[in-house]
Order: structure tokens, then C-alpha cells, then sequence
């Protein structure tokens, strides 16, 4: 099954219609409008994520602050049954 290709317009710059003409600055207003609104929300979602790493760098603190009184009572303990052992 052979497949053909129309290449007679091909040097032929692609115009619209009549109707369809856009004023070119208003294009440019118009991608200028979609790169703000997208440019916008990635500011939004950096923000929420700069906010979560921020909560997450507290909470980690917290953790090993716990993690290191927690050793050190298990090591005390240890201790404590180490010297009852001893006597």
C-alpha cells in the first residue's frame, strides 16, 4: 500500500483565511497572557513545595533530637542492668 503526498504547495507559505486573521500583536498579548499564567503557577507550586521542605527540615530536627535522648536513655538503661548484673 503505496502513500502519497501533495507537495505541490509546498514552498507556499501558509496563510488563513480571510476571516481568520489574527492581529499580531494581539498574538503576542495573547502568548504573553499564557506564559504569565503558567510562569504564576509554577511560582504558586515553588512556594508550597519551599513551605513543605521547610516543615520537613523542622520536623527532621525534631526526629534526631529524639533519636539522641532516645539512645541515651537506652544507654543508661543498659547501664543500670549492667551494674544490677555485676553485684
Amino acid at each position: 500500500m503505496a502513500v502519497e503526498f501533495d507537495d505541490d504547495d509546498e514552498d507556499v507559505p501558509q496563510q488563513a483565511p480571510a476571516g481568520n486573521k489574527k492581529d499580531p500583536t494581539q498574538a503576542i498579548k495573547a502568548l504573553i497572557g499564557t506564559a504569565r499564567t503558567k510562569l504564576d503557577a509554577t511560582r504558586a507550586q515553588l512556594d508550597a513545595n519551599s513551605e513543605k521542605v521547610q516543615l520537613l527540615k523542622s520536623e527532621f530536627k525534631t526526629l534526631k533530637r529524639q533519636s539522641a535522648h532516645l539512645t541515651k536513655q537506652q544507654q543508661g538503661s543498659l547501664q543500670e542492668l549492667e551494674s544490677g548484673l555485676g553485684k
